[in-house]
């Protein structure tokens, strides 16, 4: 029980703290609910309302964007560093995954059912991909969008944002070009229903004390 073995190389690194939150282990033992439940309306809006309640009564859209934006940084780094670096495809397929809340409602770690399969190193980027893209993001962006009455290119927003902070971030302590080509391209692709749109205001400045975003749209007008 722990951070998936696959990662492990990389908690002596200055990215270790990005690999914490994703776990192989047992969801009881961890006390873990089906990641299949955040696509539940009740289930969200107990966790908005602990993560924060007096905003929650006032702006629930910037509050639900600002939640999803801690989902996105504790998600993605582990799950991409597996994928690029060591061509690993975790089971990140929603229904393979399971999630612990901590008592103010933001997600503490993933737990999953196995390390997966290697990947070719040679698949296209589509492709790389197409797990972590078409069956967890989209299905959770899709509802989410729904239930807190988003755009989805808000939401895709707010994931691509953390997809071009992994680039750079990552690139400055691995930095093998190659290794990150596909995420480049990635995040290349014209925007659609799966892709990318960013630069779209994510609403997190209507909430006291968050800062906004310094790539934020509204910084030009500001």
């Amino acid at each position: 029980m722990g951070v998936v073995p696959v990662l492990q190389p990389l908690l002596e690194t200055p990215v270790a703290p990005y690999m914490a939150g994703m776990l192989l282990g047992d969801t009881e033992a961890l006390a873990a609910r089906p990641a299949t439940d955040l696509l539940q309306p009740e289930v969200m809006e107990a966790a908005m309302q602990k993560f924060r309640p007096e905003d929650w009564k006032q702006d629930p859209r910037a509050v639900f964007s600002h939640w999803t934006q801690f989902y996105f940084l504790l998600f993605l780094p582990p799950a991409l560093a597996a994928n690029l670096l060591y061509q690993q495809e975790l089971p990140l397929a929603l229904e393979d995954v399971a999630i612990t809340l901590g008592n103010d409602g933001l997600p503490l770690a993933f737990v999953l059912k196995d390390e997966g399969s290697k990947l070719d190193r040679n698949v296209e980027a589509d492709e790389r991909f197409q797990l972590l893209r078409e069956r967890h993001l989209a299905p959770l962006i899709t509802t989410w969008s729904r239930q807190a009455r988003l755009s989805e290119r808000v939401l895709w927003s707010n994931a691509g944002r953390y997809l071009d902070w992994i680039l750079r971030e990552f690139q400055e302590h691995v930095p093998a070009a190659e290794v990150w080509r596909p995420l480049q391209i990635w995040l290349e692709a014209p925007y659609d229903r799966l892709g990318w749109h960013r630069r779209i205001c994510c609403l997190r400045d209507r909430l006291a004390g968050v800062t906004i975003c310094p790539d934020c749209p509204k910084v030009a007008h500001v």
